[in-house]
């Protein structure tokens, strides 16, 4: 039974992680604006995150990250907009458990001191919003026996290539 607790809390972060992913689709109601495109998005989150494990405490480091996409949806609707989202997902290792409190810290003081507003600081859940382009990051998990700690970038949604759709 102690084999399967592991691989029970990775899906438990898995599917948090995708829940928090789809729920923030419809953030912007303006449909008609243009976005950057989904490569510029792309390459913003991978930046983020980049940013984010530089501001790691010495020996943390992350896993090689794990890159997905979503579809946007309408307001209020269960209709995809046409819209993506590029997110980022990576698993910090490096650091034994008595020091993983460190990152919590660490997190912390990189959202203070670039534009995130903390939306989030909880029950091992720290979580941030870019105000100045709806980036959110967020870290949790960790600080206990067997649980991971990972890191999670999610872009605003954007239109592929950075036009709106027609209207249909």
């Amino acid at each position: 039974m102690k084999n399967i607790r592991p691989a029970v809390l990775r899906l438990g972060a898995v599917v948090a992680v995708f829940g928090v992913l789809v729920a923030g689709c419809g953030e912007d109601s303006d449909l008609s604006r243009p976005t950057v495109t989904l490569e510029v998005s792309r390459g913003q989150a991978d930046t983020l995150l980049a940013d984010i494990e530089q501001a790691l405490p010495a020996g943390a480091r992350f896993e090689p990250p794990a890159a997905n996409e979503n579809d946007c949806y309408k307001p209020h609707s269960e209709s995809a907009d046409g819209r993506r989202q590029a997110g980022r997902l990576a698993t910090v290792s490096g650091l034994p458990e008595e020091r993983q409190a460190e990152v919590y810290a660490a997190a912390r003081a990189y959202f203070g001191a670039h534009d995130f507003k903390i939306t989030k600081d909880v029950d091992k859940v720290l979580t941030g919003t870019r105000s100045s382009d709806g980036f959110l990051a967020m870290l949790y998990g960790g600080l206990a026996p067997g649980q991971l700690m990972q890191v999670s970038v999610r872009a605003p949604c954007v239109w592929p290539d950075g036009t709106p759709q027609p209207m249909r």
